[in-house]
């Protein structure tokens, strides 16, 4: 299912036909009168399932959890059916203490369920962008939308505590990892984002080396300023890809990539950068992805 991706996004053209005259030695001046073509106004398109960022799906038996981001909170919804998301049932599950280090900018949350508990992990700051990180909260009930949520701290590595988005976590073996985007320069001078993999000790804590998995190298991944972030993994019947997306998000080219991992997972971790971007880009960027399966166990929706 997951040999290659590849969306293509359809062009309109509209071809506008200009007349050209020449005067003949007979001064034939019977042309018709020719009239230009008005291109078609600019409409907004409106998603029709949810208007909002980075979002992330996580099903659950028959049951679809669905996140983005709020802003000034985290919120979980819950449907039957993705495609009802805006009719879906949702509550905040954590409004942050003003003045706290993760009280603002809190984007791109992802539910997991680990260890017979459910974790989001999200990102958060004080107002100040070099003080971007991870944050992690548990809830230990059966059922998520229920119950308390616990904050569990800021997830880092001590090797790498510096800006941090967009964690998300891959099990290789039934062995946990993290992955991030970072930002090495802690002075924050350079903006330059890259993409990290730690060992998890438990659903809050990291350990042992971090390793870099990749970095901004092409210029479709550099417009704007180097970007490499907002890291998602598919596991396919032929290996594992992480998909990430690329260029600063302000521009129209932000654009995904894809890895594709080609040896056992050890450290250092062997991954290859597939060609190009795997999104054709044309009008509209593209960015934040993720992939689920639907209740028929046949169908991926991206």
């Amino acid at each position: 299912m997951f040999k290659s991706l590849k969306l293509i996004h359809g062009l309109q053209f509209m071809f506008v036909l200009t007349a050209f005259s020449f005067t003949s030695s007979c001064e034939d001046t019977s042309y018709p009168e020719v009239k230009l073509l008005e291109p078609p106004a600019v409409t907004t398109f409106t998603n029709p399932l949810m208007t909002g960022s980075d979002p992330w799906i996580l099903r659950a038996n028959d049951t679809f959890y669905y996140q983005q981001t709020m802003g000034d909170r985290v919120r979980l919804w819950q449907t039957d059916d993705p495609s009802q998301l805006e009719s879906a049932t949702s509550t905040d599950i954590f409004v942050p203490k003003e003045g706290a280090a993760n009280s603002q900018d809190i984007w791109a949350p992802e539910i997991f369920e680990l260890d017979g508990n459910w974790y989001v992990y999200f990102t958060g700051g004080d107002g100040e962008d070099v003080n971007q990180r991870i944050w992690v909260l548990e809830n230990n009930s059966d059922d998520p939308m229920t119950g308390n949520w616990v904050e569990k701290g800021k997830i880092f590595n001590e090797n790498a505590d510096f800006w941090a988005i967009d964690g998300t976590v891959m099990e290789y073996n039934g062995t946990p990892y993290f992955i991030w985007s970072g930002r090495p320069d802690v002075t924050n001078v350079d903006l330059t984002q890259k993409i990290y993999i730690s060992k998890m000790a438990n659903p809050w804590t990291l350990e042992g080396d971090v390793t870099l998995l990749s970095e901004p190298e092409y210029d479709w991944e550099r417009n704007g300023f180097g970007v490499n972030e907002a890291p998602e993994v598919l596991e396919g019947p032929n290996g594992y890809f992480l998909t990430y997306s690329a260029s600063f998000c302000g521009t129209d080219d932000y654009a995904l990539g894809m890895l594709r991992i080609c040896l056992e997972i050890t450290c250092p971790f062997l991954w290859v950068l597939l060609p190009s971007n795997c999104v054709e880009n044309t009008r509209h960027s593209y960015g934040y992805v993720c992939v689920f399966r639907l209740v028929d166990e046949q169908n991926n929706c991206l």
